[in-house]
């Protein structure tokens, strides 16, 4: 069973047709590349798939769940970093952590394990400080670890490196490869040929609101949906 389905997505602002007929599936530890150019809609899709913005036609499943008809058991196993991310600039990244945790009713192990991607990722020295103070990369960094915390079985990252620096990034590749290794699924955006190649993706092309011309290497039929 995929980790997410989508069938016939569309949505429009206004008079202006953004998405029209988005499919595509990513199965348990696949990476998907969602690329096109500037303006494309590459947002936008991510945006619907979470239910952050709604889409006007079209059914996603997320294990299975469907998001309008389950959406907390569909969301309840996605994790998500954007482009931009929304974070509190009086609360520090401990407190992103814990309030995150807290949304999702997780235990000590998730929060243990957010500490530990801080550490992995450096951005622990700075943990305890307010966000307000935390550069473009390392904010970066911390929506990064609200997507994986919680060990998610479908991850879906918004231009995820853009502002990292070298060595943050070779670090949040590895993170990745984990996570998939253990069955979780990856759809990202981005347009660094580099890190496409570096992460073994499929990759499916957005124009004009349609998705075209995928290409999936071959995959594990493993699944991760809890």
């Amino acid at each position: 069973m995929p980790v997410l389905s989508v069938n016939n997505l569309s949505k429009r602002f206004g008079e202006t047709v953004v998405l029209r007929e988005v499919n595509l599936e990513v199965w348990p530890g696949e990476a998907l590349a969602l690329l096109g150019a500037n303006g494309s809609g590459k947002s936008t899709t991510l945006r619907c798939l979470v239910g952050e913005i709604p889409k006007d036609t079209g059914v996603v499943t997320i294990c299975g769940a469907d998001l309008d008809l389950e959406p907390l058991r569909a969301k309840a196993q996605l994790g998500y970093a954007a482009d931009l991310p929304f974070l509190y600039p009086y609360l520090s990244g401990e407190e992103h952590l814990r309030l995150w945790a807290a949304f999702r009713r997780l235990d000590r192990a998730a929060l243990a394990y957010g500490r530990e991607l801080a550490e992995r990722l450096e951005l622990a020295p700075a943990f305890s400080g307010l966000v307000r103070t935390y550069s473009r990369g390392m904010r970066q960094k911390l929506a990064f670890i609200g997507a994986l915390f919680h060990r998610p079985a479908l991850i879906l990252l918004d231009e995820p490196f853009t502002a990292m620096d070298h060595a943050s990034t070779e670090v949040a590749l590895a993170l990745l490869h984990e996570a998939r290794q253990q069955g979780a699924g990856l759809l990202f955006t981005s347009h660094q040929e580099e890190i496409v190649e570096r992460l073994q993706a499929a990759t499916i092309y957005l124009r004009n609101g349609i998705t075209t011309h995928l290409m999936r290497p071959a995959r594990d039929a493993g699944q991760h949906c809890g």
